[in-house]
């Protein structure tokens, strides 16, 4: 998953926190806008709070 492959450096493989953004991202092709929109909102309030993730 491109997407995933920020992660890399700064989430380790099977924690709970790699997996649960992992969903989160999966979610965002949901068919329902709502769940896509909230699954959106969710990943921005993260990446807002952990400048790291990006870096």
């Amino acid at each position: 998953m491109k997407v995933f492959a920020i992660f890399s450096g700064t989430l380790h493989e099977g924690s709970a926190t790699k997996d649960a953004i992992e969903m989160m991202i999966k979610i965002l092709s949901s068919t329902r806008e709502k769940t896509q929109a909230k699954s959106a909102s969710s990943l921005a309030g993260i990446f807002n709070l952990r400048n790291d993730f990006l870096a």
